[in-house]
């Protein structure tokens, strides 16, 4: 026998909330499990409106971990929208959530970031391929590999690694003439 199931609002309290104590983590994961089941199309619409409406709030980072779970391709241009945007937090956390998007649209919108002169959108998407699992987004990475920013070149290196895209030798080539001591790092020399 179950208790009353919690109404609405309580479960997005639950979804956002700030704390990282086992008890409210699983409260969490129960909440977005319930929201999934029961209003996914509630909840997508609102949190996609809190997010337009309020794009340097405190629970935008919160709200764009657990967006993508909502999927939906209406997220795409908001999300591209705070990966240009100001915050560059913001633009990490709205890369990730594109990487972790389902569907076409997020990933040409990952292609297109990476591809962008700015190495802070660039840096951003890279961090989204690098949980999107698609070996597909590796050629796309590695042409910014010559980029002049060594934090650009971390979050691809990173990404790289993380879908398996350099073998020992490319990274050894790699690490041979890096720079930055942190991507030489990143590489294992």
């Amino acid at each position: 026998m179950s208790g009353p199931e919690p109404d609405y609002a309580a479960l997005l309290a639950a979804l956002l909330t700030p704390y990282g104590h086992p008890v409210a983590r699983r409260e969490r994961e129960r909440a977005l499990t319930l929201l999934m089941r029961d209003h996914a199309g509630r909840a997508r619409s609102e949190l996609l409106e809190a997010v337009r409406s309020r794009p340097a709030s405190p629970q935008v980072p919160g709200i764009l971990e657990v967006l993508p779970f909502f999927g939906g391709d209406e997220q795409v241009p908001v999300l591209e929208s705070l990966l240009a945007g100001e915050d560059p937090d913001i633009a990490g956390y709205a890369g990730t959530a594109l990487g972790r998007l389902p569907g076409p649209a997020a990933e040409t919108a990952l292609r297109q970031a990476l591809a962008s002169p700015s190495a802070r959108v660039a840096a951003a998407a890279a961090d989204g391929a690098g949980v999107r699992a698609d070996t597909g987004l590796c050629e796309p990475l590695r042409a910014r590999l010559a980029d002049s920013d060594p934090e650009l070149r971390y979050h691809v290196v990173h990404a790289l690694l993380a879908l398996g895209c350099l073998d020992r030798a490319q990274r050894e080539s790699l690490a041979a003439t890096e720079p930055d001591p942190g991507v030489r790092d990143l590489l294992g020399w």
